[in-house]
């Protein structure tokens, strides 16, 4: 196997889905091991964002049905901020989950750690 694929691979390992509150789609991915640190205080935007690895939203989501088409846009981190900066119930859906995720790693790894 090569390098990327593996890194694809591993990666995909750590990434899930977060349903919004508008039905749409945002894939993230857990943060390395080594950067959860930086979350003790809290899931604040900047992990949201650095999280985001994709979603399925169209020129209508990001800007409204009466300028935007149906049409699917590429993931860009920029929109996304854009776009979560401006929508906090999505950033509630997406910064809880991610706790969530984030949690239930450290306790499957505390658990494994113990046997």
């Amino acid at each position: 196997m090569d390098v990327a694929l593996m890194l694809a691979r591993m990666q995909g390992q750590r990434e899930f889905t977060v349903e919004l509150p508008n039905r749409r789609k945002v894939r993230m991915r857990r943060p390395p091991e080594v950067d959860l640190p930086r979350m003790i205080g809290g899931v604040f935007i900047e992990h949201v964002v650095e999280a985001a690895v994709g979603w399925d939203f169209t020129e209508a989501d990001l800007l409204g049905a009466a300028i935007g088409a149906e049409d699917e846009v590429p993931f860009s981190r920029e929109l996304w901020r854009e776009y979560v900066a401006d929508n906090t119930p999505a950033l509630e859906a997406c910064s809880r989950r991610l706790a969530e995720v984030v949690s239930d790693y450290l306790k499957r790894k505390a658990e494994t750690a113990k046997n």
